[in-house]
């Protein structure tokens, strides 16, 4: 749930302006990065255990 709310922190600061400049570029890649990290958690937290033995 934590990656779902920085990534749409993301796309609040990655929207663009009349100007055509973005709201807020530190948010925007910051956004992704954290909401990035939380994903690539929970896929490890996921993922089988390997065991080399059977």
């Amino acid at each position: 749930m934590a990656g779902c709310i920085a990534f749409a922190a993301s796309a609040f600061g990655a929207f663009v302006l009349k100007t055509g400049a973005t709201a807020d570029a530190l948010l925007a890649n910051a956004g992704t990065f954290v909401g990035a990290l939380f994903f690539l958690v929970a896929s490890l937290m996921v993922l089988p255990r390997w065991n080399p033995v059977r």
